[in-house]
């Protein structure tokens, strides 16, 4: 299926969201959607992500942690 066939059956919401076909979005994706505060994508998605006593790491949402080596 190319991009345009898979455009076809999604929503505008799901088009602007960059929905995959495993039907998942980044969080960083959904925050700029919702047009949130500049510069405070972190502590939103720890308030409403990875500490919502309603949303399951590994169901609901997928963590990661991305190591940075820092060079001298």
């Amino acid at each position: 299926m190319n991009e345009i066939q898979s455009h076809i059956s999604q929503t505008p919401i799901e088009i602007a969201l960059g929905i995959d076909v495993d039907g998942k979005t980044t969080a960083r994706k959904l925050y700029e959607f919702l047009e949130l505060a500049k510069g405070q994508f972190s502590r939103w998605a720890k308030t409403n992500i990875t500490e919502n006593p309603f949303a399951e790491n590994g169901v609901d949402y997928e963590g990661f942690d991305i190591d940075v080596e820092v060079y001298n």
